[in-house]
């Protein structure tokens, strides 16, 4: 399946569109430090770590003053980005990158190629040993390869590539791991090395084989990489690097380029000149990025594609190990990429329990614990979905740090889920017991109160008000708390309407007592009169109306016990009102305890009003001009 770009390619001339391009250039990679050792520039970090795309990286090497930069900025649209002199010194120096990747997608899988450009091998100022570490990370960071050379495949060249027979013993799978040259792990590693190009610049020859038939540049490649005859060391040492590239590069391929121009003055500055560029050489270029484009994948460790950042950590880790001086181990940075992968997974998954439950907490209002229990349950699990998606993805990973993360992401859930049972648990109380104090103001407070069944049912009413308001079981114990204290205060207000009832009655009572000692008063002589026993009887009287409010404050004291007072209550004004009923019949008695009815002749101290031949009876003989009553 073709590659589709990201931006398009354009249609017609295939060249990358320039607005889309902006302000890219070329960014420094790997460099070396004052004290000889690689290391990763920080702005090729930050370019990095900020994507979350897998990466594929196309990396061009070979001798130095070769075109390749040159190569490299007609690959990324005819632009002046990696740099180009015409000096007899290299150009770059460590690794270059272009900043902006080309997005494409390829059989359901969209990532980033990077076009970087490495430091020309065989510099004057330059030494192997630094060039087999240039051509080993070349290797080891790229997942497409191109060897720019000039001229055909032939001895010379076979010998220049002798950079290879150093990869077996510069790059091993396992730590402490024994290599041979071309030994038992030539193989193995050829599962970790990139796609390889061999790219024939200035190429002039017609591609035939020895017979005269055309044949392709790939069939030319595999015609060269076969073993010459003969039993010299030279032609030995040439079979080797033979075999060796065939062992470690399983997809290889060989692509061919003219000469940008024939005009020797004119080579030097074709970058400044792109006007003396041949229309062919440029075809040619848009061929090799549709070749390339076609075949390239992400770069990959164990079969799995790296994403940008794991990427950086690969590349940190075989820097490290060459500034150290041992030879860069695969499974070592595989480890180091798992284990940031994990942590990305674990970072992941303990921000997705967080968010999860703060949004639960803030969807539901009020929460209780056993809501929040079952949500923490469930949101768990999908966390340890998270980690475990990645340690089941990577069968490398050993048992320790599986358990390791697990047992990290566990503890963290735990913690966090004890901060928010906190929170939750105070937040719930409180909003509970706003909703008790809101419904009793509204159902409790603003009413009076006279018997047990009227506020009975207001209190069932605020009841089933709060328990279909607040969730959970919990409720129910701030329930029996609030029940127990405001049942309380009910029964209190429910006393107290009694006794101002009460108090009312004792009121009417003293005023009726008042009435009836102003009425005796009145009588006079005949008030006088009045037996002992009548005194006595209002004595009485009023010491039991204070016996009675004294009861009454008793009453105030004892909530169980007011109902049986409110009835001695009443069966005590009963009686009053019966003595009061005999002394109003007492008061209408004369001085020698005879009644005096209307119309009887009065004795001769009292006043008799004759007119005619009827009796008047006087004012106090109960007309209603008596003012006895």
């Amino acid at each position: 399946m073709s590659a589709q770009a990201y931006p398009n390619r354009n249609s017609t001339s295939n060249h990358f569109n320039q607005s889309q391009i902006g302000q890219a250039r070329a960014v420094q990679f790997i460099f070396i430090d004052e004290e000889g050792q690689f290391q990763i520039s920080r702005e090729a970090q930050k370019i990095f770590e900020q994507s979350q795309n897998k990466v594929a990286i196309i990396c061009i090497s070979g001798c130095y003053r070769t075109g390749k930069s040159f190569l490299m900025n007609q690959l990324v649209g005819d632009q002046p980005v990696f740099t180009v002199d015409s000096s007899v010194n290299a150009c770059t120096r460590g690794l270059w990158f272009y900043s902006e990747p080309i997005t494409i997608e390829k059989e359901g899988e969209i990532f980033d190629i990077y076009v970087m450009d490495s430091e020309g091998l065989g510099g004057v100022d330059k030494n192997q040993n630094y060039d087999i570490k240039i051509f080993t990370l070349c290797v080891l960071l790229s997942s497409f390869l191109i060897y720019n050379q000039v001229g055909v495949i032939d001895e010379t060249a076979i010998t220049n590539l002798s950079l290879v027979t150093n990869l077996a013993k510069n790059i091993q799978i396992q730590r402490n791991q024994l290599n041979n040259g071309a030994g038992a792990n030539t193989n193995q590693l050829s599962d970790y090395f990139p796609q390889f190009l061999w790219l024939l610049r200035d190429f002039i020859l017609e591609l035939a084989d020895e017979d005269g038939n055309p044949i392709t540049p790939n069939e030319y490649l595999e015609l060269c990489l076969k073993e010459a005859e003969g039993f010299s060391q030279k032609i030995a040492e040439k079979n080797r690097i033979r075999n060796l590239i065939k062992g470690f590069f399983k997809n290889r391929y060989c692509f061919t380029m003219i000469r940008p121009t024939d005009e020797e003055r004119d080579i030097q500055n074709l970058q400044k000149n792109q006007s003396k560029i041949k229309a062919e050489f440029l075809d040619q270029v848009e061929e090799l990025k549709i070749y390339i484009f076609n075949r390239i994948k992400p770069v990959r460790l164990n079969s799995v594609a790296m994403k940008s950042q794991d990427y950086l950590i690969l590349a940190n880790s075989y820097i490290q190990s060459i500034n150290n001086g041992s030879i860069p181990t695969i499974n070592d940075a595989w480890t180091e990429v798992v284990e940031n992968q994990l942590k990305h997974a674990f970072t992941k998954a303990t921000r997705h329990y967080q968010k999860e439950l703060k949004t639960f907490c803030q969807q539901y209002q009020p929460i209780d614990l056993e809501s929040l229990g079952k949500q923490h349950k469930v949101v768990k699990d999908q966390s340890f979905e998270i980690l475990e998606k990645v340690i089941s993805s990577q069968v490398s990973i050993s048992d320790t740090t599986k358990e390791k993360f697990r047992n990290a992401l566990n503890v963290n859930i735990k913690e966090t889920y004890e901060q928010i049972k906190t929170k939750v648990k105070n937040e719930f109380e409180r909003q509970s017991k706003d909703i008790l104090a809101e419904l009793y103001r509204e159902k409790i407070l603003p009413k009076q109160y006279s018997d047990l069944q009227s506020f009975y049912k207001d209190w069932k009413d605020l009841e089933t008000a709060y328990f279909s308001k607040v969730p959970g079981k919990t409720k129910y114990e701030l329930w029996t708390k609030f029940a127990l204290e405001k049942i309380t205060d009910g029964s209190l207000r429910i006393m107290k309407s009694q006794e101002s009832k009460k108090d009312l009655q004792l009121k009417q009572l003293d005023l009726e007592v008042g009435r009836l000692n102003t009425i005796i008063e009145m009588k006079g002589e005949s008030q006088q009169k009045v037996s002992g026993a009548t005194e006595q009887l209002i004595n009485d009287l009023q010491r039991k109306l204070i016996q009675s409010q004294q009861r009454e404050n008793e009453l105030s004291m004892n909530i169980n016990a007011y109902q049986d007072l409110v009835r001695r209550k009443d069966e005590e004004v009963n009686s009053l009102q019966e003595q009061l009923g005999r002394l109003r019949v007492n008061s209408m008695y004369s001085t020698n305890g005879q009644p005096q009815f209307r119309g009887q002749m009065m004795q001769q101290n009292q006043h008799i009003i004759t007119e005619g031949n009827n009796d008047i009876l006087p004012p106090m003989c109960g007309t209603k001009d008596c003012r006895i009553f």
